[in-house]
């Protein structure tokens, strides 16, 4: 839907930033209450107990009736809720570099029951202990089946953890990989039960060698723990199968509670990237032909079909047009449609280059066609997208 100049739309773009500033600025000083997300119960039969989950849904997902989202699972949802969903949010909506996600924040009953992953050897009386193969079965047969039948969700599900929870996300992913597309632990507890998980990471990597998934591993300056890390780092590099795509990072500046915070936006960042949402910009700069070419090598490599984004997609053609290439664009938009048929903004985008190239009728069937998904979509531009065939409308009886 972007029709302006990029001089129009940076002024309105600064307008906005303004008008934007304005409204937050009387959201505080009214002293209103901001409230995001909801709670709802489950009960579960595996932990014989009702469980509180806190979800946060995508801006604009009671209106996109037909689209699914992937899910972002964290753990201690007490204290990451708030953290998670500002992190997601702004990702998504304000600079798009990942998916928009559901969240579903998982609050604790017992954290040391459910997120231990042995019965430690100096304390084996302990009943409470050594819960999170349990815990994984809660996950798998309960929790997740519940919010895929309740929400609309893609098949890709991302577990994050941090200090326990982190141990948790590990052992997760290195007993039932399969369970989750992507694992971000954040400073794990690795040295729990005299660093247990260490000791058979390196047998259930080898054992798995068909696992893929991303793993994003973080540390900050924490002494008392960086041995147990640094040793299952070593074992990720002798034998983590090549379809696990991992990082490990230290945080020096960052201690254990500071963590997560920089973990999250990194880790969503290299997620993106790995699943082909998000494209570096040296590959955009080298135009379309080459991020096709891309995303055919990612689709082979993650055996599945995978395409450009249609936001990226988009801003590539707006790219050409305010180059005046405009047969390089309409290829790109042409492209984009046929990809994203359900998408008004397809139409939008490829009507514009008609226009720019002066094809007002076929600019106006792609419009009527926007106006009619729109319609049916009740999607909130539809005002703007029946200006616009005005307008085309309007040039056409002029001619």
């Amino acid at each position: 839907m972007l029709r302006y100049s990029w001089k129009l739309r940076f002024r309105l773009s600064q307008q906005l930033m303004l008008l934007l500033a304005i409204l937050l600025t009387s959201k505080v000083m009214a002293n209103e209450t901001l409230i995001f997300g909801h709670e709802e119960k489950i009960f579960s039969k595996v932990l014989n107990e009702e469980r509180t989950l806190l979800i946060n849904l995508p801006a604009g997902y009671d209106a996109s009736t037909n689209r699914q989202y992937p899910v972002l699972y964290t753990l201690d949802g007490n204290t990451h809720f708030k953290r998670v969903v500002g992190t997601v949010e702004w990702l998504s909506r304000s600079s798009r570099l990942i998916e928009p996600h559901i969240i579903v924040a998982i609050t604790n009953t017992n954290r040391f029951r459910d997120l231990s992953t042995s019965v430690p050897k100096d304390s084996p009386a302990d009943r409470n202990a050594g819960g999170a193969n349990n815990f994984i079965r809660f996950l798998a047969d309960e929790l997740i089946p519940h919010i895929n039948k309740k929400y609309r969700t893609t098949d890709f599900k991302t577990l994050a953890g941090h200090s326990f929870g982190g141990l948790f996300t590990l052992h997760t992913m290195l007993t039932k990989g399969e369970l989750f597309q992507a694992y971000i632990a954040m400073s794990p507890f690795v040295r729990f039960d005299d660093m247990e998980l260490v000791k058979r990471a390196a047998k259930q990597l080898k054992a798995n060698q068909s696992l893929t998934a991303t793993l994003f591993m973080t540390l900050g300056y924490e002494p008392n723990l960086q041995q147990g890390y640094d040793d299952l780092v070593n074992i990720l590099n002798k034998h983590a199968p090549k379809s696990l795509q991992w990082q490990s990072h230290i945080y020096e500046l960052e201690n254990h509670m500071s963590t997560p915070s920089k973990t999250l936006h990194n880790a969503l960042l290299a997620i993106s990237l790995n699943t082909g949402y998000m494209l570096h910009p040296k590959l955009i700069a080298q135009g379309f032909d080459t991020v096709k070419q891309h995303y055919l090598g990612l689709s082979k490599k993650l055996g599945r079909m995978v395409s450009p984004p249609e936001g990226t997609v988009n801003s590539m053609g707006y790219g050409l047009l305010s180059q005046e290439k405009i047969e390089e664009a309409i290829e790109v938009f042409t492209y984009n449609n046929n990809k994203h048929p359900e998408s008004t903004n397809t139409y939008d985008s490829l009507a514009d280059a008609m226009e720019a190239k002066g094809q007002f009728a076929e600019a106006k069937v792609l419009l009527v066609k926007a106006v009619q998904l729109a319609t049916e979509q009740k999607h909130q531009g539809l005002a703007q997208l029946q200006n616009h065939l005005k307008a085309v409308e309007e040039k056409l009886v002029t001619l």
